[in-house]
């Protein structure tokens, strides 16, 4: 065998493990989300089946798989809204290693968003969580998945403020929070998005809304000047209740020294 059969040979085999390894792994991505969903309809049930031996005819014919290549078995992107899909954030997704689109929106999904995210999807494109019953703050490290250009997360019951880290999010073209509990200003880096795509949230202020710089300056100036107080008033007590211990014992003191 020549030199450039064999190194021919070797890549076509090196490419054909990476192949297999890729597909084990997103067979055993698939298997995950499945068995941490649950599924009334049985959609999931019905169209998902893998082979006891762990192999499949081809997950890309899998309801809402979406492959590089058919006949790889590498997701590309995994499309799962309106299934009537139950539970909390799928896991396993970390398995499914070429994943960039992932789509969750209208179901009945609930709990937190994972802390997590980024380092399961680290090169997700697009994120559509959208019209479920998610709770909890978006979670801050989102804005290390610098590939997102597209973000949904409107109708859901998320809490507290929108990450300011999200000016990092340089290729983000869609973004919606919409209907959902957050406050506190929005993010300059976000005010290029339209009204709508805030609107429902009673707590956000900030371009495109009203200033609220007054209002978030009134209620820092509050606790910093509660903050101070504290500091200043401890410290007087402890001030005074000295003085008055020197007081007290001062006439004790001038008879020992006589």
């Amino acid at each position: 065998m020549s030199f450039d059969t064999g190194l021919l040979f070797w890549l076509l085999l090196l490419s054909s493990s990476s192949l297999c390894f890729g597909s084990e792994l997103d067979i055993q991505c698939l298997k995950s989300v499945k068995r941490s969903l649950i599924d009334p309809s049985g959609i999931l049930r019905s169209s998902w089946k893998f082979s006891q031996d762990g192999t499949t005819n081809s997950i890309c014919n899998f309801m809402g798989v979406i492959c590089w290549n058919p006949d790889e078995n590498r997701i590309l992107g995994l499309s799962l809204g309106s299934l009537g899909l139950q539970g909390q954030f799928p896991r396993g997704l970390e398995h499914c290693t070429s994943l960039v689109r992932l789509d969750l929106s209208n179901n009945s999904l609930s709990g937190p968003i994972p802390s997590g995210i980024s380092w399961q999807l680290p090169d997700l494109s697009s994120l559509n969580l959208s019209y479920n019953r998610f709770s909890g703050e978006i979670p801050v490290n989102i804005s290390e998945m610098t590939y997102l250009y597209s973000i949904g997360l409107q109708h859901n019951k998320l809490t507290g403020s929108i990450p300011g880290k999200f000016a990092l999010l340089s290729r983000l073209e869609s973004f919606n929070v919409s209907d959902n509990l957050l406050s506190g200003p929005i993010p300059v880096a976000l005010s290029k998005f339209s009204t709508s795509c805030f609107s429902g949230n009673q707590g956000l202020c900030g371009v495109p809304f009203d200033s609220c710089s007054t209002s978030y300056g009134d209620y820092s100036i509050g606790i910093i000047g509660a903050a101070v107080g504290f500091v200043v008033g401890f410290v007087g007590a402890l001030y005074i209740s000295h003085c008055l211990f020197f007081l007290r014992d001062a006439p004790a003191l001038r008879l020992s020294h006589t």
